[in-house]
């Protein structure tokens, strides 16, 4: 009982605890906006750090980009300075120096050779095949009609080069400018660089250009029937393309179109028959340029020998021979002691028509030449 009550005493007397104070709803609302505002602040905040980030990045892209970019500016410009430093080295060793050969041009001497042989082995077969056809040429004037094209195309050229040469002197560079050493090949280069358009004006003019080089109307006339035909026409616009690009080469290479006894084993060979005196050039020598070493050989006719002549008169009056010739009169004669006045008139026929023949062929064989 007595533990009881004290127990009971003492939990009557212990304190209770305060009762929370009130709180107030606007003060709430108050905390909950200034934490939106926060919260706003720092998200607010937070992109434009990252804003700045991004544009500092950017900005070092750009700077370092704008480094690179102008370090490759330097280096290319540096390249193309030792380029036209080597090339400026380059043009003064080749200037009029032919012997050093620039490798990046399609068209330099060794591949001009190339070609101007390919001309002779088939264009200008298939032309001297067509004269032989089709205007009845005997061997030695179709030549000679291919040899006069291939020189009056030569001449014209050359002497075109040598005008376009100093009027693109006189237009584009100063008077100081052609004082240089490397004028005169800063003009040849202006010239390969309009070849192609050069030589294909002068293909429009390759009937002009034949037809003038001959002083008579009937000559005239007959160069003009001559490029009716494709194969010469063809050989003829081929013979410009390949002279005009060697009238600009630097030096010009040379078509020598004569020839000297002294020189004829160095710079020709045989066309049919081989000797020792030379009856008429085939194919012009190729010189590198003038004075220069051979390119290409030309091509000669020689004479006749005098053993294989006098074999020709030794068969023509040998006895047998003369037999045969005794036996064929006596026919003749027999024929026209005959009465038979068809056998006669067929016998007297075929004499004409041998003599008809006889002067055909001593006609074409002498068909002037006089271009």
């Amino acid at each position: 009982m007595g533990c009881s009550s004290s127990t009971s005493v003492t939990t009557s007397s212990s304190p209770k605890p305060n009762p929370p104070a009130p709180v107030d709803l606007k003060d709430v609302t108050i905390w909950i906006d200034e934490a939106r505002g926060d919260k706003r602040k720092a998200e607010e905040a937070l992109v434009e750090i990252k804003k700045i980030r991004t544009e500092m990045q950017n900005k070092t892209i750009d700077i370092g980009e704008s480094i690179l970019s102008r370090l490759r500016r330097r280096e290319k410009e540096k390249a193309e300075l030792l380029n036209r430093l080597s090339s400026l080295a380059s043009d003064r060793m080749r200037n009029q120096n032919a012997n050093i050969a620039d490798l990046s041009d399609t068209n330099r001497p060794t591949k001009l050779t190339e070609r101007f042989s390919e001309l002779y082995d088939n264009e200008w077969t298939d032309a001297f095949t067509s004269l032989r056809k089709e205007q009845n040429h005997d061997d030695q004037t179709a030549i000679k009609t291919l040899l006069f094209v291939l020189e009056k195309c030569y001449t014209k050229c050359k002497t075109i080069a040598e005008k376009q040469q100093k009027e693109l002197g006189e237009t584009f560079l100063s008077k100081e400018e052609r004082k240089d050493q490397s004028f005169d090949l800063r003009v040849n280069e202006c010239q390969k660089q309009i070849a192609e358009i050069t030589y294909k004006d002068l293909q429009q003019n390759c009937e002009n250009l034949i037809e003038d080089s001959a002083a008579r109307k009937e000559d005239k006339d007959r160069n003009r029937e001559y490029l009716k035909l494709e194969p010469v026409e063809k050989y003829c616009k081929l013979c410009i393309e390949l002279t005009w690009l060697m009238c600009i080469q630097a030096p010009p290479i040379k078509l020598e179109f004569n020839h000297t006894k002294k020189a004829i084993s160095k710079h020709f060979r045989h066309y049919t028959r081989s000797g020792d005196i030379p009856d008429f050039v085939v194919w012009p020598v190729l010189f590198l340029h003038d004075n220069g070493p051979v390119l290409s050989k030309g091509v000669i006719q020689f004479r006749a020998s005098e053993t294989s002549e006098q074999n020709k008169k030794k068969s023509a009056t040998s006895p047998e021979t003369k037999s045969e010739m005794n036996s064929e009169n006596g026919s003749q004669k027999t024929q026209k002691q005959n009465k038979d006045g068809t056998e006669t008139n067929f016998s007297e026929n075929q004499i004409q028509e041998t003599v008809d023949g006889t002067n055909h062929s001593d006609h074409s064989n002498h068909k002037s030449l006089d271009f």
